[in-house]
């Protein structure tokens, strides 16, 4: 989020940003979802979804540690000149559409694949769920680390990766943990 906008206009700038992120998360997520749907692959099972999860936390600990493997990705930041071309909503708008969907622009996480094809498993509104949480999340971090922020953009990105490493260390602890309460919950064995 840009630092020259402010007062209420910021505000919208923000909900811009996250709506639009979250709206095309959803929409991709509901695609994947019906796609997954239409060619009749059977829905994962418990099992088979924290396979996934536990290799993309895995290739999130290698990348946290060694930086390989790196996500799939375009590995290319939103254009710049979008702030230049549009006003600052629409250049909002335009940049949370991007970074709604994950693999448009830089990711350093492998969990937007896995979240990716367990929603798509799920079901097309369980897909578009959980890509609309990866929009709003990644705006919400996004947004935040830009709140108070008003400086160029290496210290705001700086900022972010200080952040990331209380983040990802947590998500380490956390999916594991999630796991086990939700085979708790569903009453299964492992």
């Amino acid at each position: 989020m840009t630092p020259s906008v402010r007062g209420s206009r910021r505000l919208q700038v923000a909900g811009l940003l996250t709506v639009s992120a979250a709206s095309s998360g959803a929409l991709l997520g509901l695609v994947l979802g019906a796609a997954w749907a239409a060619v009749q692959i059977p829905t994962l099972t418990l099992r088979v979804a924290m396979l996934i999860s536990a290799l993309a936390l895995t290739g999130d600990i290698s990348r946290y540690f060694t930086r390989s493997p790196r996500p799939l990705s375009l590995q290319t930041q939103v254009p710049m000149q979008w702030a230049r071309l549009f006003d600052p909503r629409t250049a909002a708008t335009l940049y949370g559409a991007r970074l709604g969907i994950g693999p448009l622009t830089p990711m350093t996480s492998w969990m937007w694949w896995a979240a990716a094809v367990v929603g798509a498993s799920a079901g097309a509104w369980e897909s578009a769920l959980v890509g609309a949480s990866f929009g709003a999340v990644r705006m919400a971090v996004v947004v935040g680390a830009g709140l108070g922020v008003e400086t160029a953009m290496a210290r705001r990105m700086a900022l972010l990766r200080r952040s990331e490493r209380v983040v990802v260390p947590a998500i380490f602890v956390a999916m594991p943990l999630g796991w086990l309460m939700l085979l708790r919950l569903v009453g299964s064995p492992i």
